[in-house]
């Protein structure tokens, strides 16, 4: 288990605990599974018009089973309620790519206000193929406008390191706009390793907290566009939008898969919907006589 999982756990193992204590239960025994079914979808106290998402109510229950399971190994419990818990899993991950006119869309929107640089730089980068972990950890000496490409790396276990082109002027001038503005904030000697896109305002400054912050970047500019609609719309539309344009392009599948920094090739044919298994199986009447 990575350090970011286990943190994650001790985090909800927390949270289960304090809850059974306000309700009165402060012992293991007097933990049921309905409470740990009610517990997954409690609201976050600063959303609490937004219901839970299926991710965050799969690592609670994930959490709770490892606790109980860690109390029976110590032999302090002899059940674990959260095994008779359930959650329906979404087959497979949903896709929503915006279209070319939505994206138009929030290049125009991306200078809500003057001067503002680091949201079209956000853009920017997302449609060149960064994900949020990759945004949040580019530097300034990662962006070659010379040569119009940028380094993407950090963006965890799911994406590898590679170059992308900037193949769209609108980005160009994006993230030469954001290095003119960094440039006029910070020493010369310190602006190579400036994040582009991440501003540091306290909190631990892990990669995961970057890749939050830039998220909600990304999350504010759909919601200035009123391009977001919650269980459909999302950042990762927009590199799904580069996904679909570079499988019409190429008509590959391996080069969405590079563009996007993806080791499965079955990952990247399903963000363009391409059924590599349907199009290529011999039709016949089945199996051979016996």
């Amino acid at each position: 288990m990575s350090a970011t999982v286990i943190r994650d756990y001790k985090r909800e193992a927390q949270r289960l605990r304090r809850r059974a204590e306000a309700h009165g239960r402060p012992l293991l025994g007097e933990t049921d599974p309905t409470f740990i079914f009610e517990s997954l979808r409690l609201r976050h106290a600063g959303a609490p018009a937004q219901p839970v998402a299926e991710n965050t109510r799969r690592m609670r229950l994930a959490a709770a089973r490892a606790v109980f399971l860690t109390a029976q190994r110590l032999g302090l419990h002899d059940q674990n309620p959260a095994k008779a818990v359930e959650e329906v899993r979404r087959q497979g991950r949903y896709v929503h790519a915006f279209t070319a006119e939505q994206i138009e869309h929030l290049k125009r929107t991306a200078r809500y206000h003057l001067g503002e640089t680091k949201t079209p730089a956000a853009l920017a980068l997302a449609l060149l193929g960064a994900s949020s972990g990759e945004n949040a950890a580019v530097r300034v000496r990662d962006i070659d406008l010379d040569r119009r490409r940028v380094w993407l790396h950090d963006g965890g276990y799911r994406t590898g390191p590679r170059w992308v082109p900037i193949y769209d002027e609108w980005c160009s001038a994006a993230l030469r706009t954001r290095i003119e503005a960094l440039a006029a904030t910070v020493t010369a000697d310190a602006l190579p390793d400036t994040p582009v896109t991440y501003s540091w305002r306290g909190g631990s400054g892990s990669p995961e907290s970057r890749a939050a912050a830039t998220g909600m970047t990304l999350l504010a500019l759909l919601k200035k566009a009123r391009l977001h609609q919650p269980g459909v719309t999302r950042a990762e539309s927009i590199r799904e939008h580069l996904a679909h344009r570079v499988f019409a392009e190429t008509g590959r599948v391996e080069a969405v898969a590079i563009r996007l920094g993806l080791a499965s090739l079955d990952a990247a044919a399903h963000l363009v919907g391409y059924d590599w298994v349907a199009k290529h199986t011999v039709d016949t009447d089945g199996p051979p006589a016996p």
